[in-house]
């Protein structure tokens, strides 16, 4: 990495030696790589999109580095039609892109059957017996004295 000092994008006064956008992307992020075009004489930009499967902070780079499983033009909403390929790229290379519908979708749907599972316990109520009651005879004995 450069010996380039950027502005501290945080709260306090300084300098700080990490690119602003340097920043670690959680596994499942979906990301794109931007770059020109090989062989284009203008110099015109392509792109692929992918999903971040794993990223750490390397010292050697000075920055956080992602492993990204790229899909092409596109991350497909079912199973792919071939298998995507792998590469690292640092997190400041890439452009962290809005989930697709279909993603979200599918996310909301894992929510509610989390939340299902988290309510599925019983609440008898002589539990609630235990816990209301010795309150409210409290008060009731405190307002009658």
């Amino acid at each position: 990495m450069s010996d380039a000092i950027y502005p501290e994008t945080g709260s306090g006064s300084g300098m700080s030696e990490t690119p602003p956008d340097d920043r670690y992307l959680k596994p499942g992020t979906p990301v794109r790589l931007t770059y020109p075009a090989e062989g284009d004489p203008e110099g015109r930009l392509t792109f692929e999109d992918g999903v971040v499967i794993h990223c750490w902070w390397d010292d050697d780079v000075e920055g956080h580095d992602c492993y990204v499983a790229f899909f092409g033009d596109a991350i497909p909403s079912g199973r792919p039609d071939s298998e995507p390929y792998v590469l690292r790229y640092a997190s400041t290379s890439l452009v962290v892109l809005a989930p697709p519908s279909w993603a979200l979708k599918l996310d909301e749907r894992a929510r509610a059957e989390d939340r299902a599972e988290q309510s599925s316990g019983t609440v008898h109520l002589w539990t609630l017996g235990f816990v209301a009651i010795p309150p409210l005879v409290g008060l009731v004995l405190s307002l009658l004295s």
